[in-house]
């Protein structure tokens, strides 16, 4: 299957936009008033960004990465994302995790992110009773980087903390939106079968009707 290799990635630095001005229009949930309650309550947050790549046949993907082994959630398939860092936006949270997690191959413009990413938020209740914010940003992208490339970028990284991931796969998007168990069968942009173990708040955002809705919004 013939891909449209991507060019290699701008290495200058994207400009992100000051913290009161972003008001995200990505979603409702960067203002002013909602980043100022998260910090005096201590609210904890996560981002994930989903990319999504059209092949000259029309298909749609995901693309997916494994934790490395040794983290808590070793081996297991996500997003791109990672934890909100205090006072930070989930604009900015989405446009650094990206950059970090692709080892600088994905560096995603906010601009692109506010006008074509399609947003799905939850609130995740932790087993001592804390409120976890959690958002989804889905974004069609035009470049297509295969999975070599994305683990030559990681592992040229200097500092150890941002190779999280060890492996990636662009997966089907039809195959992810008839998922029923984890571990699941995939289909990936080869067209090959492989068993994913889904990370658990992934697996359980492809449970609810909300997000397939948003994802095929994409597809």
């Amino acid at each position: 299957m013939a891909h449209r290799p991507g060019m290699l990635p701008n290495k200058n630095p994207i400009p992100i936009q000051e913290q009161s001005e972003c008001g995200s229009t990505v979603c409702s949930y960067d203002s002013k008033t909602i980043l100022e309650r998260r910090l005096k309550n201590n609210l904890k947050a996560s981002v994930g960004v989903l990319l999504c790549y059209t092949n000259d046949k029309q298909e749609n993907f995901l693309l997916l990465g494994r934790e490395r082994v040794g983290k808590c959630d070793g081996e297991t398939w996500c997003e791109l994302g990672g934890s909100v860092e205090t006072g930070e936006s989930f604009l900015e949270a989405a446009i650094r995790e990206s950059k970090e997690e692709s080892g600088g191959v994905y560096q995603l413009d906010a601009n692109n992110l506010l006008n074509n990413g399609v947003v799905c938020y939850n609130e995740h209740k932790k087993k001592d009773g804390c409120i976890r914010e959690e958002v989804y940003i889905l974004l069609k992208v035009n470049d297509f980087y295969p999975a070599d490339i994305l683990c030559k970028a990681v592992n040229q990284q200097n500092k150890d903390t941002y190779r999280e991931k060890d492996d990636f796969k662009w997966v089907s998007c039809d195959s992810l939106c008839t998922v029923e168990h984890n571990p699941c069968v995939l289909k990936d942009i080869d067209g090959n079968e492989y068993t994913f173990t889904l990370r658990k708040f992934f697996y359980d955002a492809l449970k609810r009707d909300s997000f397939l809705a948003k994802l095929k919004s994409v597809m």
